[in-house]
């Protein structure tokens, strides 16, 4: 059956095979142990030494990851241990330019984000807030929380298009016109 729902691995269509949704979380899982690093140097900067710049640097390269990775290399390190790699409507590596449109939704997330320190870290009160929780109760009154958790369901929403369409592609993969593919010997 052509429109499985949620398949295990990949499906052959054509000369190539589109990777399926649970494949693609896996890369996706392993590219966020990737950017662990960058994420706690959020954290520590935000929440314990309040600084703009060093929480700006961590969101910048954190943002820059996959665009970069998959316009030189046609996968980021989560996709090259999985063996997959994103491809252009005529199967040749994408461009920056593509990459991103591809990643436009991971790139407004780190605006918001960016958005969201440059606030804290400019309100008095959550610069004289002492310790994670009373740095955590300023932080929820910022009014960001709201827009950020609404474009958090909005990217689930474009990434399970992937689960449902033909050649496995979510909307984001859609509007930059690439696949995912398997990067393997064709069968």
């Amino acid at each position: 059956m052509e429109h499985k729902v949620l398949d295990a691995g990949m499906e052959a269509l054509g000369a190539q095979r589109y990777a399926g949704f649970w494949v693609r979380v896996g890369a996706s899982l392993i590219d966020m142990l990737v950017l662990i690093p960058l994420y706690a140097l959020v954290f520590y900067s935000v929440f314990w030494i309040k600084s703009l710049p060093l929480a700006l640097l961590g969101i910048v390269l954190s943002a820059l990851y996959k665009p970069v990775l998959e316009a030189t290399k046609s996968a980021t390190f989560g996709k090259m241990a999985i063996d997959i790699k994103v491809i252009d409507e005529d199967g040749g590596k994408i461009s920056m330019v593509q990459s991103l449109i591809r990643n436009s939704p991971w790139i407004i997330s780190a605006a918001i984000s960016t958005v969201t320190q440059v606030m804290l870290l400019s309100d008095e009160d959550y610069l004289d807030a002492e310790g994670f929780m009373e740095s955590s109760l300023v932080a929820q009154n910022t009014g960001m929380s709201n827009i950020s958790n609404i474009f958090s369901i909005i990217m689930l929403i474009m990434v399970l298009f992937v689960a449902f369409t033909a050649k496995k592609q979510g909307l984001h993969d859609m509007m930059a016109g690439t696949y995912v593919v398997d990067k393997g010997p064709k069968v």
